[in-house]
């Protein structure tokens, strides 16, 4: 007989990792089993964890639901107020283009009071220390003449205050 392992095709190798290898498959077939015999003797116990999954699903698929119709709202309530602009009069579209503007204005704390006029708001400005931008004077003086006249508004000043309102 050779004691040499290998060597004869008769001869199992009995080492250490073989019998880690036939515990570890006597270890899960085990497990295997006990399992079963605990979802057989409990089955109120699969019912809720299956009733607890398709409740989450039902969850998860009502966010999701909830998300996209939030989002078709916003996308179609942007596409609405573009569909308004672009039907509208330049008259109009300077308009929405100053609200716009004057909501930027109120963002950098400089805020249109109650009771004060477009020409009271642009003398505050005006002498105010903090306030330093020129142009949206200029854009608000113009705006003034523009809403208290019948002056007509020319493509190229609706381009200009878009612009502006671009660039702010």
């Amino acid at each position: 007989m050779d004691p040499t392992p290998g060597n004869s095709p008769d001869i199992v190798n009995w080492g250490i990792s073989n019998i880690n290898q036939s515990n570890n498959q006597l270890d899960d077939s085990l497990q295997v089993q006990s399992s079963g015999n605990i979802q057989e003797n409990n089955p109120e116990a699969v019912e809720k964890s299956d009733s607890i999954v398709s409740w989450v699903k039902y969850i998860f698929m009502g966010v999701v639901l909830l998300i996209l119709f939030v989002l078709s709202g916003i996308g179609l309530f942007r596409w609405n107020q573009k569909m308004i602009y672009k039907k509208s009069n330049n008259y109009q579209k300077v308009i929405i283009c100053m609200k716009k503007i004057m909501l930027t204005i109120e963002k950098q704390g400089y805020v249109l009071k109650q009771d004060e006029t477009l020409n009271k708001f642009i003398i505050r400005l005006e002498n105010g220390d903090s306030f330093e931008d020129s142009d949206i004077i200029k854009l608000l003086e113009w705006f003034q003449m523009v809403r208290y006249s019948k002056k007509n508004i020319t493509d190229e000043e609706v381009f200009f205050v878009e612009q502006f309102l671009v660039s702010k």
